[in-house]
C-alpha cells in the first residue's frame, strides 16, 4: 500500500485549520449580499460566454452565502465565502474573479475528451457522508440516461471505517460486476437505509454467487488479511482506531493512474471534474461530455438542483 494516506490525513488537518482560520476572518470582512450576487453572476456568465444566468436570491448563513440563480437548465445553488472572493466547490475554493484560470469550469470537457458514450468514474467511500450525498445526486442520472454511459463505482484504495465499509464495499462491487441489472436498485435502497443486509434481501440479490465473488476478491488482494496486519493500517493513531486508513485495493491501480487523493471524486473519460452533489448539476457535467451528435434527449430531461441531505436519506425535510 502506498503511504500517500499519511500525507492525506496531516493535509486534511492543515485544510481544515486554514479553513477555520479563513472563515474566521472571513466573518469580519462581509459584504453586501448584492455585491456577492453581482459577482457571482459576472463569474458564471464569464464562463459561459452569453449572459446566461440570472438572480434569484443571495441568502446569508454561518459561514458562507448561498447564491441561488436561473440559467438555461434551471435553478442551481452556488455557495461564496463570507467575503464574496471565492466559489465553494468539491475541489476547494474557486476565486471568482479568476476568469481566466477557471475558464473551463463550466464547459469541463474539450473536444478531444469528449464521446459517444461518456465514461463516467466515480471513487467513493461507502460509509462517508459526502460520498453518499454525491451518490444521491447522482442516481437520478443514472436512471434516465442509463446504458448511454458507461458508468462505474470505484472504491478508494483506503478506508477509515474498518469492516463494515469494507464489508459494503465488497458488496457493491460485486453486485456491480455480476448483478449489474440489479446495482442501481441495491444502492438505491442502501443510499435510503443504510442497511445492506436488508437491501440484499428485499432486492433478491443472488447471495451465493455474491459470496463466491467477495472470497475471489479476498485471495486476489488479501483484503481481510491486511485488515487484520496492524503492520498495513496507516494514520497519526495507529494502530489504534478510530483515526486508521485501512487498506482496501481493489480498485488501487484506477486511484494511482487518476492521483485521486480526495474523495468523492468524478472522473470523465479519463478526465477529473468538479464533483457536485446535486442531480441537476451532475447532469450537465456529465452531458457537457458527450460528443454534440451524440447528445441524447434524456440530457434535456430537468432533474432537481436541490443538494442530497449529508448520510442517509435522500433530501432532509
Amino acid at each position: 500500500m502506498r503511504n500517500t494516506p499519511i500525507y492525506l490525513l496531516i493535509s486534511v488537518i492543515l485544510v481544515v485549520i486554514a479553513l477555520a482560520v479563513f472563515f474566521i476572518s472571513s466573518e469580519i470582512s462581509d459584504i453586501k449580499e448584492e455585491k456577492v450576487g453581482v459577482n457571482v453572476l459576472d463569474f458564471l456568465n464569464a464562463q459561459a460566454g452569453v449572459d446566461e444566468f440570472s438572480l434569484i436570491r443571495v441568502v446569508s448563513k454561518s459561514g458562507f452565502y448561498e447564491v441561488k440563480v436561473d440559467g438555461e437548465d434551471g435553478e442551481s445553488s452556488f455557495y461564496v465565502t463570507k467575503n464574496g472572493k471565492s466559489l465553494m466547490t468539491g475541489l476547494g475554493l474557486i476565486e471568482l474573479n479568476n476568469f481566466k484560470q477557471n475558464s473551463m469550469w463550466l464547459s469541463p470537457s474539450n473536444q478531444d475528451t469528449l464521446s459517444d458514450r461518456p465514461k463516467v468514474e466515480l471513487f467513493v467511500m461507502a460509509h462517508d457522508p459526502y460520498t453518499l450525498q454525491t451518490e444521491k445526486g447522482i442516481i437520478p442520472v443514472l436512471k434516465i440516461l442509463k446504458d448511454k454511459i458507461d458508468f462505474e463505482l470505484k472504491f478508494a484504495y483506503y478506508s477509515i471505517n474498518g469492516m463494515q465499509e469494507i464489508n459494503e464495499q465488497l458488496n457493491q462491487y460485486c453486485i456491480q460486476k455480476e448483478q449489474k441489472n440489479k446495482f442501481i436498485d441495491y444502492l438505491t435502497c442502501f443510499l435510503d437505509n443504510g442497511d445492506g443486509d436488508e437491501c440484499l434481501t428485499s432486492l433478491k440479490i443472488d447471495k451465493s454467487k455474491l459470496e463466491i465473488c467477495r472470497e475471489d476478491l479476498d485471495t486476489e488482494f488479501n483484503i481481510i488479511a491486511n485488515l487484520n496486519d496492524k503492520s498495513k493500517w496507516v494514520g497519526s493513531t495507529c494502530p489504534e482506531e478510530p483515526y486508521c486508513f485501512f487498506p482496501f485495493n481493489v480498485d488501487e491501480k484506477d486511484n494511482e493512474k487518476y492521483n485521486v487523493d480526495e474523495f468523492p471524486l468524478l472522473i470523465i473519460n479519463g478526465k477529473s471534474e468538479i464533483t457536485p452533489k446535486d442531480p441537476a448539476s451532475l447532469q450537465r457535467i456529465i452531458c457537457n461530455s458527450f460528443l454534440k451528435d451524440y447528445i441524447p434527449e434524456e440530457c434535456s430531461v430537468e432533474l432537481t438542483s436541490q443538494i442530497p441531505s449529508l448520510g442517509f436519506g435522500f433530501f432532509d425535510n
